[in-house]
């Protein structure tokens, strides 16, 4: 991310703007970056936590999932709750009255309105549980939905490890990383990678970046590496 307005929906502390402080008060490149935090208690902690960075906005004691967002961002991230269940009206749980289906699992529920709340074109980076890609017919309705309408742009299966690498307080499951481009064309195409726990973390998401913006390009080389 170089520029633009970022957001998180379900921010806790703020865990997610940390890789991209520059230095005490200030955030790299020329972005602004947006939290939203249902909990009051969580709220007042992050509205402290980031009162000396002019480019966050805290926004606490939002239910992101109830109250209309205005804004439309170019990027969000995400790590939304897993376990719990909501009457969220996500974009396919409704049957054919227009009637909410009531038991949606949080995560979907998230899923449903960080998209709804990018611009178009713009990106979702969202850590899910692992089981979200092979629940069979628990999470299918929103897999179809994802499939049908925006462009999967990499799936990284992450360990219980993975966050504490990066220096990061998180999860203690095996996870998976979902980037989504708000967008659906022919031609997309998807990469799919795992975290080797026992190579070097840095340089195993440098590689996958690289390969990454490499595979946009219209024109690339496909290779397969037993190192990289």
């Amino acid at each position: 991310i170089k520029e633009g307005n970022v957001a998180d929906l379900s921010a806790g502390i703020g865990n997610m703007v940390i890789p991209f402080i520059k230095e005490y008060g200030k955030l790299k490149d020329n972005i602004t970056f947006d939290l939203y935090e249902y909990d009051e208690n969580t709220s007042i902690a992050l509205g402290k936590a980031w009162e000396d960075y002019e480019q966050i906005n805290v926004y606490g004691s939002v239910d992101t999932l109830k109250e209309d967002i205005n804004e439309k961002y170019d990027f969000i991230l995400a790590n939304p709750p897993f376990k719990l269940k909501t009457d969220y009206k996500a974009s396919w749980n409704v049957d054919k009255k227009g009637k909410v289906k009531k038991g949606l699992n949080i995560m979907e529920a998230f899923i449903d309105k960080i998209m709804l709340s990018l611009k178009p074109g713009g990106v979702a980076a969202m850590i899910v549980s692992s089981g979200f890609s092979s629940n069979g017919n628990a999470t299918a309705k929103c897999r179809e939905w994802l499939k049908k309408n925006y462009n999967l742009k990499l799936a990284m299966q992450l360990d219980s490890e993975t966050f504490e690498a990066a220096g990061l307080a998180g999860t203690g499951v095996t996870t998976l990383l979902l980037i989504i481009e708000k967008n659906k064309t022919i031609d997309n195409k998807t990469i799919y990678a795992e975290i080797e726990r026992d190579d070097d973390f840095l340089q195993q998401l440098n590689s996958i970046a690289y390969h990454y913006r490499l595979v946009q390009k219209q024109h690339y080389i496909k290779y397969m590496s037993t190192t990289n």
